[in-house]
């Protein structure tokens, strides 16, 4: 039962009950949530992310007697002990879940459920049964978790509202594993216990912050290996330093869109943007936050996302409750505030909702390349940096891991490599018969070591040094400043210098390499602006232009705003859908398209006759265009 269409964003939120939040289930109000799905539902919301608290639907314990031994396992205080096969569920909080399915039946929305919520906003809620146990790697606990999940899927199973499951909530967070094995046998276990009971629908990972093998034991690869989809929680805040900029600047709203992009790709699933949001008043006010919300909504809509749910329905400012009173960030960054009006951002969702109802399907973008991300560095760093550059030089990337399969491309892009062993000899082998038969390979250098480099690149190498300084690197008429890990002293042969730096070094070369061409830079650029305050400002892009001269994308729109995105979306041979969204300031753009295309239709934004478009900060003009 597939529920996520390509080309289609469900534009929702996350949800606790406006009165109680996490502790809704507790203290039920079945009037109020009918008032939260009906405003929901009044700003276009049809897929809400909902929590059935752990510790309350499971409240199982142990009853003790003599010398603290164990008499049996209760839900009532030892009224009545379970028997072998009860599952320990509270039926009082089963039948307000169901209570909440009608309630989302009635307004035409559709849920994620996440059973296992064990962790929310920094606190831990799990059975007393379970406390201090490993909730990933103990079997008594799995034991537990397992018939928790069969029995709750098992109730609402036939429940059409019901769009598909989620694990729960971030589950790494709720205890430490000691291997990369111990974390997929856990998501492995859990996975089955769902589809055991409604193999027809889809499984969602639900986690956050996952990685490549070499970086933590939760890899984005096993996820894929055991769920149907994988998430991001992506948010403007200190996890992927998205918090040092402004939050209406390029690096943050980007960042959601080339996360889901990253983690669909390194884990061979479909993602999408499961929860995401602003750290609330700290960060900006209520204008900047909706701000952020509209250029990243939009963006992740031209970018088949799938999915966007905001953190979270209604503002929490009020509750004083753990996590609440000590958590002072998770608190008022929802769609509505306290006092149920609508604030700024929840009118973005509105806003979008109407305009997707009525756009329809948007088709997938032209593709131009693909990143290869590599061991012994951070990966999102590199990776996500070259997504900037290459959305700056009108250049769209996919992502692969250079221990895994390597994908066909017209184009790829090593960023910032840092390792001697990123690549076997086959799959080195394997990229230069690519660029052989007339792919481009771009790599730029940390203290990584590419085999047969002096051979490959038409250049070889004198001597090197370490160094810690920045240098000015002249590109064309442009000087921009670049750090390195380290300085080569090189003699070119067959390789084309395109730029120096301030003491006349070659520093960026182009070489011929059978029907395709190779570049190589001495610095990690990725990497460095990663790291840099407004790091995409300046005209690092050019370095990611001259690769781009080597690629027949076959697109043929342009536009020289470098904050403005362009993405092509091809319907048919002679027209596509153009979407333009400006990470950068307010603008007036000139668009050019190549001869024989022509403007058709305005979908959204202001676009005159010659192509001349109006585009504020973070906002999206949608156009098509046909051939003559």
């Amino acid at each position: 039962m597939k529920f996520f269409e390509n080309g289609k964003l469900y534009a929702g939120c996350n949800y606790w009950a406006s009165h109680a939040g996490i502790y809704m289930w507790s203290r039920w109000d079945r009037d109020i949530v009918d008032k939260d799905f009906k405003q929901l539902s009044e700003i276009g919301i049809e897929l809400l992310r909902v929590f059935p608290l752990w510790s309350d639907f499971q409240p199982v314990n142990k009853v003790y007697g003599y010398h603290g031994i164990n008499n049996g396992i209760s839900t009532d205080n030892g009224e009545t002990l379970l028997n072998s096969f009860d599952p320990g569920i509270d039926e009082t909080m089963m039948e307000r879940f169901s209570q909440l399915i009608d309630l989302a039946d009635k307004y035409g929305i559709k849920l994620i459920p996440s059973p296992l919520t064990g962790w929310m906003s920094g606190r831990l809620f799990v059975p007393h049964l379970l406390e201090g146990k490993n909730l990933i790697t103990d079997p008594f606990a799995i034991k537990w978790e397992v018939r928790f999940v069969k029995a709750f899927v098992r109730r609402f199973k036939d429940r059409k509202a019901i769009a598909a499951w989620c694990l729960g909530n971030e589950c790494n967070c709720m205890s430490p594993v000691e291997s990369r094995e111990q974390a997929w046998l856990w998501m492995d276990i859990i996975t089955d216990a769902f589809k055991s009971v409604d193999p027809d629908r889809e499984v969602i990972s639900g986690m956050h912050s996952q990685f490549t093998p070499d970086e933590d034991h939760w890899t984005l690869q096993d996820c894929g290996d055991c769920c149907d989809y994988v998430t991001t929680h992506p948010y403007a805040s200190p996890s992927y330093a998205t918090d040092r900029d402004p939050m209406n600047t390029i690096k943050p709203l980007l960042h959601p869109t080339a996360q889901t992009i990253y983690s669909a790709d390194i884990a061979g699933k479909p993602c999408f943007i499961e929860e995401t949001g602003t750290f609330g008043q700290m960060y900006g006010d209520e204008e900047l936050n909706a701000k952020y919300c509209e250029g990243a909504i939009y963006s992740a809509w031209s970018h088949n996302c799938l999915g966007y749910l905001w953190w979270i329905g209604y503002d929490q400012g009020s509750l004083t409750y753990h996590p609440f009173g000590y958590n002072n960030r998770a608190s008022n960054y929802g769609l509505y505030r306290e006092d149920r009006t609508l604030k700024p951002v929840g009118k973005v969702l509105k806003c979008f909702n109407e305009f997707a109802s009525t756009f329809g399907k948007l088709p997938e973008r032209i593709v131009d390349g693909v990143c290869i991300v590599t061991p012994d560095q951070n990966t999102w760093n590199a990776g996500g940096s070259a997504f900037i550059l290459a959305k700056q030089a009108r250049l769209d990337l996919r992502f692969a891991y250079s221990l895994d399969d390597l994908p066909d491309a017209k184009a790829y892009f090593i960023p910032s490599l840092q390792s001697a062993n990123a690549f076997g000899t086959n799959y080195i082998k394997a990229l230069m018969n690519k660029v052989e038969n007339g792919a481009s390979l771009y790599i730029s250098l940390g203290h990584g070591f590419p085999r047969n480099l002096t051979d490959d690149f038409g250049f070889h190498i004198k001597g090197r040094r370490n160094v810690d300084k920045a240098d000015s690197v002249t590109i064309g008429d442009d000087s921009i400043t670049m750090k390195g890990n380290v300085i080569y002293d090189v003699v070119l042969n067959s390789a084309e210098s395109l730029a120096k730096n301030q003491d006349g070094k070659d520093v960026f070369l182009k070489s011929a390499y059978g029907k395709g061409t190779v570049y190589i830079l001495m610095y990690p650029v990725e990497s460095y602006l990663y790291g840099l305050l407004d790091g995409y400002s300046d005209k690092h892009y050019k370095i990611y232009d001259e690769v781009k001269k080597s690629i027949d994308s076959g697109k043929v729109v342009s536009c020289e705003n470098r904050m403005i995105g362009v993405t092509e979306h091809p319907v048919s041979e002679n027209e596509r859908i153009v979407v333009l969204t400006n990470y950068g300031y307010d603008a007036t753009a000139q668009v050019v398209l190549d001869e024989g295309w022509l403007l058709d239709k305005v979908y959204l934004g202001n676009v005159t006759d010659t192509l001349l478009v109006e585009i504020e900060n973070t906002k999206t003009t949608v156009f098509s265009i046909k051939k003559r």
